[in-house]
């Protein structure tokens, strides 16, 4: 049983250029509130209070990760090629119901296994913190299958409006609790309650734009191909691999190694570069760059297309992540202690080497192995998980926070390198070599003017001249070939073409 598309139905162009504005949103303004919440927490609780929670809160990565067992991402990549929305609705529940039986069991497992490793961790007496956190993970749990699903059916402005919900009441739990000087516990039950209104948003608009789930739902059990099942589990592979490679399992390396302070130091730097990283154009726009990406290669089916399109997510997000180094190099120290604490100064450094890991390392290499069909080779990758254990742990009990970010940043190097140089051996992938000189150029003419106005004027002032003089480097080195810019505005929206010129030039 299908409905095939009809021709009232928009294109896949059309549904990009409209989802695009609130993908850009929801990703922008959900960082910025959540940023403006960690630096509340920052500067109200003390280094060793704000260590424990950054570690507490890092359980909820490994339960829904385990959770997912890759189906996240298979719902993303197959979903919207299934012609029947009645098949797509059911596609959607069956895999959530299974995915939230295994949840309710993990976090009651993590629950009671609790006390066993909380010592080790420096957590003695956070088991009701831990317990608030934990609901509060079961249902992000549930919100991550919703919000995939709407993705997927290019529903990105519901998508935006969830994101404010989640963040806004997070936001101003945490501002009531700095002003009722409330303790750890009172923080994670706030986590919890804006949770729960953010789950039941995503189930309300999920019910009314991809159709509601069915008592057989939870019966039937999705029957995956060969091809759902191996991209499910190479994913998965990959997702399990980058966890060992996460902030969170930094802190774990941390807390068990480290002291607290330094866990504290470590989760400013670690949290504020997860922030900006969320910033750039693939994380933003991942829905959407993962659907196009598969539609525009599964059309042409060739290398070209791939290194055409691999090239512009490649510059574009490069264009942002130089973006941070240029400008953090040398105002970081200062923005750090203004933003934050001067506790936190000691955090430059180790923000500075994980900005290092993506703005010099980083490369969508994983999207392109995964088009290509060749997802088993992120797994492969995933020896740089030693690398970050092999060198995490004796670092950071030299160095403490600084030698965890080095190691992290060093294992993204490898990681990327590996799936390169996989994918080389087969097929004709090309590093941009062009566009990379091209933009490093650019911010060594930033960072330099930045030094120099630094030390005549306030460095508030000289970021915000940084920032413009970094767009007039874009525009003057040309870092984005025409091909390139033609292909930004054909999936822009029409009201912001004119933007668009302005930074990137016709």
């Amino acid at each position: 049983m299908s409905d095939p598309e009809g021709p009232d139905v928009p294109s896949l162009k059309d549904s990009a250029r409209r989802s695009l504005p609130y993908a850009a949103l929801s990703g922008g303004l959900r960082i910025l509130l959540s940023l403006v919440g960690m630096l509340l927490l920052v500067r109200y609780l003390p280094p060793n209070l704000y260590g424990k929670w950054a570690v507490m809160m890092g359980f909820g990565a490994p339960i829904m990760l385990f959770t997912s067992l890759g189906f996240r991402h298979s719902l993303l990549r197959f979903t919207p090629t299934i012609e029947s929305s009645e098949e797509r609705s059911r596609f959607l529940w069956s895999v959530l119901f299974r995915r939230l039986t295994v949840a309710l069991a993990l976090c009651i497992a993590t629950f009671l296994a609790f006390p066993l490793f909380a010592d080790r961790l420096g957590l003695a007496g956070q088991s009701e913190v831990i317990r608030w956190l934990i609901s509060g993970f079961f249902l992000l749990a549930a919100s991550q299958y919703l919000v995939v699903g709407l993705n997927a059916g290019f529903r990105q402005r519901e998508v935006f409006y969830g994101s404010v919900i989640q963040q806004g009441g997070i936001l101003i739990t945490v501002f009531l609790g700095i002003r009722w000087e409330a303790d750890l516990v009172y923080f994670a039950a706030a986590q919890l309650v804006a949770n729960a209104i953010y789950t039941l948003f995503n189930l309300t608009v999920a019910i009314r734009y991809l159709g509601g789930p069915r008592w057989a739902d939870l019966k039937t059990k999705h029957q995956e191909n060969s091809e759902e099942r191996h991209y499910r589990r190479s994913s998965f592979v990959d997702d399990l691999g980058n966890s060992f490679l996460s902030a969170d399992m930094s802190r774990f390396i941390l807390a068990a190694f480290s002291t607290s302070p330094q866990v504290a130091v470590y989760a400013v730097a670690a949290n504020l570069v997860q922030r900006l990283r969320a910033f750039i154009p693939l994380e933003v726009f991942r829905p959407i760059a993962t659907i196009l990406f598969f539609k525009r290669f599964e059309e042409a089916s060739t290398i070209a297309e791939v290194n055409r399109m691999f090239h512009l997510l490649f510059t574009v997000n490069r264009i942002v992540t130089v973006a941070y180094l240029a400008l953090f190099i040398p105002i970081g120290h200062e923005a750090l202690v203004w933003i934050f604490r001067p506790d936190y100064g000691d955090s430059y450094l180790p923000a500075l080497a994980l900005l290092i890991g993506i703005g010099v390392f980083g490369m969508p290499i994983g999207l392109v192995a995964q088009t290509l069909q060749r997802p088993q080779w992120l797994v492969y990758s995933k020896v740089a998980v030693l690398l970050n254990l092999g060198l995490g742990i004796p670092l950071t009990i030299e160095y403490g926070a600084l030698g965890m970010a080095c190691a992290t940043a060093l294992s993204e190097f490898s990681k990327n390198l590996i799936v390169y140089g996989l994918l080389r051996r087969e097929f004709e992938i090309r590093y941009p070599w062009g566009s990379s000189i091209r933009i490093f150029l650019a911010a060594i003419v930033v960072a330099g003017l930045l030094l120099f106005l630094k030390e005549h004027i306030n460095f508030i002032v000289a970021g915000g001249l940084g920032g413009v003089a970094w767009i007039v480097a874009l525009r003057a080195f040309r870092v984005l070939s025409k091909d390139q810019r033609e292909l930004l505005h054909g999936i822009t929206p029409p009201r912001f073409q004119k933007t668009l010129r302005v930074v990137l030039g016709a």
